[in-house]
């Protein structure tokens, strides 16, 4: 296999992925080889990987079907002994070369309107997986579960590629898990209400981020300058605590500057300290739970209107299509029935990565084939199937995979093309009507 510069075919999407060269180099630096025998590590991978079985499977199901399909045998010890610490080290290296590469299209985007400030649109969540529970001294859970695992990701919320990760156990805090730097500058971050933390917010501004989230109700900050003015006697909102003026409110938009305490933490051996710095809250009136949805952001009022805010946070659901696809369809959920704290973390990695191709092929089909509305769901299955049969074939059982973006994009079709994705009513919402996913990535 060569690598390609420009995949025009799945195969050729796939091949520059998944180099051969590269991965055996990877596999001797990662110490999971220390030369190549009966064994190629780009076989192992691929089928571990790629054509694993969705369904619950042990490791030993996997070197049945492996032995099943390339003829190559492996006694039970040796095949064990491969899911060790050098193979999570090969996988977490290949993970970030996926990673790099959604990273790099970055480039590729364009958008119009008040998002032409944004290099990227990034989510920030995280989902709960429920382990063994003889894994809890590795992986403490919480009251839904002795032991658990979190995969906090950060997803790129047009397309769904998946730009970094962070395993940690299942009772560690989610904003402490969220790191922010330089690279992060012009980006605009949906955060989850577990990300929910003025400090973390701090961070992302003082970077040059921008952020949407929701109010917590902890929080009970103080008015100190009104964005939005209402005409007759409104009442005045200067200096007074949020929580309590809202009880007293009539209008259906609120859009004001709050004060919010953040901890600043020390460096160098200097204590750490605290400052109150402003934010903007948004509160929209539903009608359906009579309350006000409060949201913070740092978008300035002059080119983000209030019901923007609240449109745009709507978009933090497009993360559910990530970790649906994972759970549901790539094997992320099952992992409770493995007792190994390493296999566990071999098998969350290898879902990653299923769905990380999977978001990234999806895209290629985009590109290729312009004039065709994704379904989603329909993609998942669609590339699963194709997926398993381009690891066949790659694992040597003579098989021919002669796919095309044209005829996975036909598959993975919308039945409903008139029915609008929540990407392409938020674009409409800030470029204009006809804006598409489609326009946003360039060819």
């Amino acid at each position: 296999m060569t690598k390609q510069a420009q995949p025009t075919k799945p195969a050729d999407f796939l091949h520059t992925l998944i180099d051969t060269d590269t991965i055996n180099r990877q596999a001797r630096l990662s110490g999971f080889v220390q030369r190549v025998r009966q064994l190629q590590p780009l076989l192992f991978v691929i089928h571990v990987i790629f054509s694993m079985p969705i369904a619950k499977i042990s490791i030993d199901g996997l070197r049945d079907s492996f032995i099943a399909r390339t003829g190559i045998r492996l006694n039970r010890t040796s095949w064990r002994a491969r899911f060790n610490e050098p193979l999570y080290k090969l996988l977490v290296w290949l993970l970030a070369r996926l990673g790099r590469r959604a990273h790099q299209r970055r480039g590729q985007l364009h958008f119009k309107g008040p998002l032409k400030r944004f290099k990227d649109i990034v989510l920030v969540d995280s989902t709960f997986i429920q382990v063994h529970d003889g894994l809890a001294k590795v992986f403490k859970g919480t009251r839904k579960a002795k032991a658990a695992i979190k995969v906090h990701t950060q997803i790129r919320a047009l397309t769904g590629e998946l730009l970094s990760y962070y395993l940690t156990a299942g009772s560690a805090a989610d904003c402490k898990s969220f790191g922010v730097g330089q690279k992060d500058k012009g980006c605009l971050f949906i955060f989850d209400k577990g990300y929910q933390s003025s400090s973390l917010w701090a961070r992302v501004t003082r970077v040059g981020g921008s952020f949407i989230t929701r109010l917590p109700a902890s929080y009970r900050p103080i008015i100190t300058r009104v964005n939005r003015t209402h005409r007759g006697r409104a009442r005045g909102l200067r200096g007074k605590m949020l929580r309590e003026e809202l009880k007293r409110l009539q209008r259906q938009v609120l859009d004001v500057q709050c004060s919010f305490r953040v901890h600043i933490r020390g460096y160098g051996g200097k204590r750490g300290r605290y400052e109150e710095v402003e934010f903007r809250v948004v509160g929209l009136w539903n009608v359906e739970e009579d309350k006000y949805h409060l949201y913070v952001t740092n978008l300035p009022a002059k080119s983000f209107d209030a019901v923007l805010v609240g449109q745009g946070y709507r978009l933090r659901w497009e993360v559910e299509l990530f970790y649906r696809l994972g759970k549901s369809g790539l094997g992320l959920s099952q992992l409770k029935h493995y007792r190994h704290a390493v296999r566990v973390k071999i098998l969350a990695l290898c879902a990653l990565i299923r769905a990380s191709v999977a978001m990234q092929a999806c895209c290629e089909g985009r590109v290729s084939n312009r004039h065709v509305r994704l379904n989603m769901e329909r993609w998942g299955r669609v590339w699963r199937e194709q997926m398993s049969r381009w690891a066949l074939a790659v694992l040597g059982l003579g098989l021919h995979w002669a796919c095309t973006w044209e005829t996975l994009t036909y598959l993975a079709r919308d039945p409903n093309p008139q029915r609008k994705p929540l990407a392409e009513q938020f674009l409409e919402s800030f470029q204009g009507l006809g804006s598409s996913v489609r326009d946003v990535l360039r060819p």
